[in-house]
């Protein structure tokens, strides 16, 4: 299993940009031994998935609805995307006093891979049954359905969103960059200190406000296209 050397601070960072006005252990750096804990079980898992052979499902963290991602008690049971193999982040929909989870973990999606990939079987016809069930699963409920990372085919197959509607989820994200904003300069620095941590800091919020109006942009781009193609009408041709 292979671990960036810097992933330590690239979680801060994601963390306190992204979560930070949910959870006041975050809002004053340097983080605490605990959070840092939880955020390092976050990267570990997600890439012992990768060591037994999961890829990337991008379209994991566009199953929840903002609801849910805002519900405690569904981001407890279901954690904060459907597969830990995604690239949701951190929960940056939940708001202030919501209570809901903001640190992604085994999801359902999960779950279904290792039975797919593990599950052991007496036959070669009872393993044929037994994986036409699981297909059948992925027919009925959405969750347990995979795609990497190809917006251009599909628009909730992208990297760094979260939830089912993007351009909602971008503004409650906008929301909580204000709060970071506002409380950017006393999380951040101490008096007769450098200001580089500050610098840091100021600059991954940028790229974060970025990255949500790109998520928002993306996915009306890739609609208008999908909605602009030629389709085939049920009598062959095209409209």
């Amino acid at each position: 299993m292979r671990i960036y050397h810097n992933v330590l601070k690239l979680a801060r960072d994601w963390y306190f940009v992204q979560a930070s006005p949910n959870d006041k252990r975050a809002q004053k750096l340097p983080l605490p031994d605990d959070l840092v804990g939880e955020l390092l079980a976050y990267v570990v898992a997600h890439e012992v998935g990768h060591s037994i052979g999961f890829p990337h499902n991008m379209k994991a963290s566009s199953h929840y609805t903002l609801e849910q991602l805002r519900d405690p008690e569904f981001t407890k049971k279901n954690g904060t995307e459907a597969s830990i193999m995604d690239y949701g982040r951190f929960n940056y929909v939940a708001q202030p006093g919501d209570g809901a989870a903001l640190i992604p973990t085994v999801g359902p999606y999960d779950y279904f891979a290792v039975k797919w990939g593990y599950r052991q079987y007496k036959s070669a016809e009872e393993e044929k049954k037994g994986l036409a069930e699981l297909v059948a699963q992925q027919k009925d409920n959405p969750i347990f359905r995979f795609g990497n990372a190809n917006p251009s085919e599909d628009p909730t197959r992208q990297t760094e969103d979260l939830g089912s509607d993007s351009l909602e989820a971008t503004k409650l994200g906008m929301k909580n960059i204000d709060r970071v904003a506002d409380n950017l300069v006393a999380a951040c620095s101490n008096e007769g200190e450098n200001y580089d941590l500050l610098q840091n800091m100021y600059d991954q919020l940028c790229r974060s406000e970025r990255a949500n109006f790109c998520t928002s942009r993306r996915s009306i781009q890739r609609w208008i296209l999908r909605l602009s193609r030629p389709r085939l009408s049920l009598g062959g041709g095209c409209h």
